[in-house]
């Protein structure tokens, strides 16, 4: 039975947060930022359309034999019965309020490697100073609470938070830089 509409979260995170530190030995230097965002809801349609066909793990309960349920009809008679999975899962998809998860998350968001070459080596060249460093973006969640998707995925490129459906998770990048001063 269908209920009445309300708020099912808040689509942007009221709480943000990041922390970075360098740790310098000679002329090493390694960088590391976490980042953190949380108090966001998001709504999943990949995770209901996964439930409503069949494809997510959680409909694995009742495949064979069904599932018993237990509750009330619309007229508040007690009903016990066992429903077939298909019936079960297609009903479950069509609750909204089932596939709204917290959107917390933690995450590494970046690392960075760099390696100073001195002065002594450039002092014979028209250099005053070299760097090179490697590093690397969206390489691990650390935390989070949705399952199946990446917290942070989108329905559209406007901005339209708090919603997903069939997005693809951030992608993991690396690169390195060559820094040379003249």
């Amino acid at each position: 039975m269908r209920g009445n509409l309300i708020i099912a979260g808040q689509g942007v995170a009221p709480t943000s947060m990041g922390l970075t530190n360098d740790f310098s030995y000679k002329n090493f230097t390694l960088s590391i930022f976490v980042d953190a965002k949380f108090g966001g809801e998001i709504y999943s349609a990949t995770n209901q359309l996964g439930a409503r066909y069949g494809l997510s793990e959680i409909t694995l309960p009742g495949r064979e034999g069904g599932i018993a349920v237990s509750g009330t009809d619309v007229s508040g008679n007690p009903v016990n019965t066992t429903v077939s999975a298909y019936d079960y899962w297609r009903s479950y998809s069509d609750v909204t309020s089932n596939f709204v998860y917290d959107a917390d998350f933690v995450k590494l968001r970046a690392v960075s490697f760099s390696y100073n070459f001195p002065k002594t080596y450039l002092s014979k060249t028209p250099f005053q100073s070299i760097s090179l460093a490697f590093s690397a973006h969206n390489l691990w969640t650390i935390y989070d609470k949705v399952p199946n998707i990446d917290p942070e995925s989108n329905y559209s490129n406007s901005n339209a938070q708090g919603l997903e459906r069939a997005s693809m998770p951030l992608t993991r990048n690396y690169g390195v830089t060559l820094n040379v001063k003249f």
